[in-house]
C-alpha cells in the first residue's frame, strides 16, 4: 500500500482497516510511502512490485498517465483510493466530494457567502468546493501557494496565511484533512482571528484530533472500514465484477465548535 505519509489520522485509520481485512482474508500488508508528485507514486510502486506483492492499492496520491499504464501493464491488480479521476474499475471514492458538498451547503445556510479551500486554485479540493457553491450567491476566495515554499505542510501555512492576511479573508475555510484544518485554526490563532466568531474552519475525517482541537472541529465523518471493504472486495473481485460501479460512502457532517453564522 502506497501512502504520502501516516501522520494524518484519517490515513492511519485506513491503513489499519485494510490491514485487519487483509489479514482476514490470509494477507499481509506492506506499506510504503511517496511524496505527492506522480513521479514518486511510479518508483514506489516498482519497488513494492520489485518485492513481489500480489497487489498495489495507492492511497490519496496523484497518478500520472505513466503511472496508470505502467500499473494496467502489470500482472497484479491495483487500486486507488480518493477522488482521482480514474475508471471504477481502479478507483474507489473516499466520500471526500460528497462530503465537501454537505460542509458547504451547511455553511451557506449559516450565511457564509465568502469561501475558500485550504489548497491552491489548481487543486481538487478547490474544484470540490467551486461545485459545491453552484447555484448559490456565495463567492470563492482562491489560494496561491506562497513562492519558494517547498512540501506540503510550509506550502499550507503560505495558502493559509495569505489567505486570512486578505482584506477580503474568507469567513468559511474548508480542509482537505482534520490536521490540515487543524493547521488553519493555529493561523488564526496566531493572528487572533477568532473561529468561530470571524471564521468557520471545517475538516475531514471526524478524527481524535478533530474532537481534542480548540476550539473543537466541525467536519466530515466517514467510515475507513467502510472505504477498505469495498476497496478490497473489488481489489480481489474477477474483471466482470470490477465493472460495476463504485459505491460512495456513507458520510456525516459533524458540527462542532469550529463553525457558526457568518459575521455580520
Amino acid at each position: 500500500m502506497l501512502v504520502e505519509s501516516l501522520e494524518e489520522p484519517l490515513t492511519a485509520a485506513l491503513v489499519a482497516a485494510v490491514d485487519r481485512q487483509l489479514a482476514r482474508a490470509g494477507f499481509g500488508l506492506v506499506i510504503a510511502t511517496a511524496s505527492s508528485t506522480p513521479d514518486a507514486s511510479t518508483l514506489r510502486a516498482r519497488e513494492l512490485l520489485a518485492r513481489g506483492v500480489d497487489a498495489v492499492i495507492f492511497w490519496d496520491l496523484q497518478l500520472s498517465a505513466e503511472t496508470v499504464a505502467f500499473a494496467t501493464a502489470q500482472a497484479v491488480p491495483w487500486m486507488v483510493l480518493g477522488e482521482g479521476g480514474l475508471p471504477d474499475s481502479h478507483s474507489v471514492p473516499l466520500g471526500r466530494r460528497k462530503g465537501i458538498e454537505l460542509a458547504c451547503r451547511y455553511l451557506a445556510s449559516l450565511s457564509h457567502e465568502r469561501f475558500a479551500a485550504a489548497a491552491t486554485a489548481d487543486s481538487s479540493l478547490t474544484h470540490m468546493v467551486a461545485d459545491a457553491l453552484v447555484g448559490t450567491s456565495a463567492k470563492l476566495i482562491l489560494a496561491e501557494r506562497a513562492p519558494g515554499e517547498a512540501g506540503d505542510n510550509p506550502g499550507l501555512r503560505g495558502v493559509a496565511s495569505g489567505l486570512l492576511d486578505r482584506s477580503d479573508r474568507p469567513t468559511a475555510i474548508v480542509c482537505r484533512s482534520d490536521l490540515e484544518a487543524v493547521a488553519v485554526l493555529r493561523e488564526c490563532h496566531a493572528r487572533d482571528i477568532g473561529v468561530p466568531r470571524e471564521i468557520s474552519v471545517v475538516g475531514f475525517g471526524d478524527s481524535d484530533l478533530a474532537r481534542n482541537a480548540w476550539p473543537a472541529l466541525t467536519t466530515v465523518r466517514v467510515s475507513a472500514d467502510q472505504v477498505a471493504a469495498q476497496a478490497l472486495s473489488r481489489l480481489l473481485a474477477t474483471s466482470d465484477d470490477q465493472s460495476e460501479q463504485a459505491i460512495e460512502p456513507s458520510v456525516k457532517l459533524v458540527v462542532r465548535e469550529s463553525s457558526a453564522s457568518a459575521p455580520r
